[in-house]
């Protein structure tokens, strides 16, 4: 619990953080922005306020004299003038020139009053020139003189309620901290939202950790966060209950493999006593009569270590392949008869259907003739002696090896676990050769040679397995 408070303040704080850092950027971009729009460069190269044109005309009254009724500029003024590049008229009351400096030939001589209203209200000449217009006083008469400025300036007027706007910084400034008051607050509403939001979150993580965690269906910004933990629990819970299955038919693989190791070593175990016994007299016939049957339990046991050697390497990926390529029409012929010259198989019924003589494959034919072995093997076991079994072989755009009887069938439990691997299926005591591979091993085998394995059946009518392999040419 103190671990998610402590995340939870973490996260809060980097809220705080970027929220602080992205406030104070756009501060900085604002004041930037400010400075860009507000200030100019002179024609000296020197930077100053845009206001610095309407100031300079305002203050350059001073700079004007009247000498015997003739105006001049004063050398102080003429030198400002020179200074920034700057043109000069002074006009009458009735708005003709009456006095100029630096002037061009395109500037008018005579304004009306409607002319100077809309110099004084923001209209230039060109864009690249403004035009300010100041006020002298010559014996209590206004004469209106004009300034052009090489600067571009754009001249904004607004009319506020004079009432309300008493102190324009005063305003600004409350306007400003009201908005930076508003935005924190927004951004610690915000802070604690989501706060809660991942601690639900980090809630569910640890519960669907735990194995208690609850669906949660939830809208809005996280609902695809809440879908995606209800489908990884839905996932969790199916990989456990995997799992459990897999290691209680493990356990049950394990015990009747021991159960099969036993079965050989009491014959053994006996036969040798007898051997052993000196109290006993034992021809020679019985004793190779002993000897043959040790033997053959000594072969059957080798045999299964043999097999668990083979499922140890196919669960670890590391069972050897040696690949040949060989005709599988011979070799599944040579394994039905090899079967049917075994003694306990000798009075079953198989048959051995093929398309052609010659159809080559890749195989690891040891690996492979162990998989067959074992599903023929596993038909004849678990159905009746009177039981048919039929392989047949066929090529058209991949080799088909089809092994079909026509016993008790597959229960659909069975069938479910059919390829399970540990998956043991119906519980047998009958001894044979070559036993100790699964349903599960005999699929792996065929996937380490590319191909694939399919299984039907119809409980009370049979069971037919499909291996399907890649030609070789």
């Amino acid at each position: 619990m103190n671990i998610r408070k402590s995340a939870g303040k973490k996260f809060a704080m980097h809220i705080y953080i970027v929220l602080f850092l992205t406030l104070f950027v756009l501060g900085i971009l604002c004041i930037v922005f400010f400075l860009y729009i507000v200030n100019i460069q002179k024609p000296n190269g020197e930077i100053s306020t845009s206001a610095w044109p309407k100031t300079f005309t305002e203050h350059f009254s001073t700079e004007i004299t009247f000498v015997n009724d003739i105006p001049q500029i004063k050398n102080s003024g003429i030198e400002q003038l020179e200074q920034y590049g700057l043109w000069f008229q002074l006009l009458d009351e009735n708005g003709s020139e009456i006095l100029e400096y630096n002037t061009r030939t395109d500037i008018k001589t005579d304004y009306n009053a409607f002319e100077l209203l809309d110099i004084a209200g923001g209209k230039y000449i060109n864009k690249t020139e403004t035009v300010f217009v100041g006020i002298y006083l010559k014996d209590e008469t206004e004469c209106r003189y004009l300034i052009g400025f090489p600067v571009n300036i754009s001249k904004v007027t607004m009319y506020l309620n004079g009432e309300h706007f008493t102190s324009g910084k005063s305003i600004v400034v409350i306007i400003l901290f009201g908005a930076f008051v508003f935005i924190m607050l927004l951004g610690l509403a915000y802070g604690v939202w989501i706060t809660r939001q991942m601690g639900k979150i980090t809630k569910s993580v640890a519960e669907i950790a735990s194995r208690t965690y609850l669906h949660i269906k939830h809208g809005g910004v996280f609902e695809e966060i809440y879908a995606r933990l209800n489908q990884l629990d839905n996932e969790i819970q199916a990989s456990d209950e995997l799992r459990d299955n897999d290691e209680r038919l493990r356990k049950e693989w394990i015990e009747g493999i021991t159960h099969d190791l036993k079965t050989p070593l009491s014959p053994i175990k006996g036969y040798a006593e007898l051997l052993t016994d000196t109290q006993y007299q034992i021809s020679t016939d019985d004793i190779r009569k002993y000897g043959n049957a040790i033997l053959k339990n000594i072969n059957y046991t080798e045999s299964l270590i043999n097999d668990l050697k083979l499922i140890y390497q196919m669960e670890n990926g590391i069972a050897p392949l040696r690949m040949d390529k060989v005709n599988i029409t011979r070799q599944l012929k040579e394994i039905i008869i090899d079967l049917l010259n075994t003694p306990e198989y000798a009075d079953r019924k198989i048959n051995y259907v093929n398309d052609s003589n010659e159809i080559y494959v890749q195989l690891d034919i040891s690996l492979f003739r162990r998989a067959i072995i074992n599903i023929i093997i596993n038909a004849i076991i678990h159905n009746s002696p009177e039981t048919e079994i039929s392989v047949s072989l066929a090529l058209k755009d991949r080799i088909s090896i089809c092994i079909q009887d026509n016993g008790k069938g597959l229960t659909l439990e069975e069938q479910k676990n059919l390829f399970t691997r540990y998956y043991r299926g119906t519980n047998t005591e009958t001894k044979t050769e070559g036993t100790g591979l699964g349903m599960g091993i005999v699929k792996q085998i065929v996937e380490l040679h590319g191909g694939t394995i399919e299984a039907h059946s119809i409980y009370g009518e049979g069971t037919r397995i499909i291996i399907y392999l890649s030609h070789s040419y």
